[in-house]
């Protein structure tokens, strides 16, 4: 039998659970779920004492103790963890792509009072280029129906 795979878990809310019954599930590998941290020290406290895991009171010294990192916090804190644990050579579990929209930048930003139309249509607009094809008909219908801004053709100089 091979080495048990370890595995942090960052975040200690919703997600967390959902992906510690996920590990419990796994067969084939030895897994094991050594610790989680959070920045409520009592979500992660309450979390370890509720399954017996270790709670890391940083990211880092959780990254210390796994092979595996996976986060299970907001959409917006994804890319600056996954760099992070990635720059430390560990492997990282990110459940939702790196796109979205969590506002202009400023700390005062509350998405639960922001214009979901807005937020949409920002969000559609910042996964041009990755995995949305503006060249396809269906998605440029889609596109001007949110009102999204179409890119401008280099050749013709028209939107899509």
């Amino acid at each position: 039998m091979s080495e048990a795979i370890r595995i942090g878990i960052v975040g200690a809310r919703f997600a967390a659970r959902f992906h510690w019954e996920g590990y419990r599930r796994v067969y084939g590998t030895p897994v094991q779920v050594v610790g989680v941290t959070s920045q409520s020290p009592e979500s992660r406290e309450e979390f370890a004492r509720q399954h017996g895991i270790e709670a890391f009171a940083s990211f880092d010294e959780l990254c210390e103790a796994v092979d595996v990192v996976d986060l299970c916090t907001p959409g917006s804190t994804h890319e600056p963890l996954a760099v992070r644990a990635l720059r430390r050579g560990k492997h990282v579990v990110v459940e939702k792509p790196f796109t979205g929209y969590y506002g202009p930048g400023t700390p005062d930003f509350r998405g639960d009072a922001f214009s979901k139309e807005v937020m949409l249509r920002e969000a559609m607009a910042s996964s041009i280029g990755s995995w949305w094809l503006p060249g396809r008909p269906e998605n440029r219908s889609a596109m001007r129906r949110i009102g999204c801004m179409l890119p401008q053709s280099k050749r013709s100089g028209r939107s899509w």
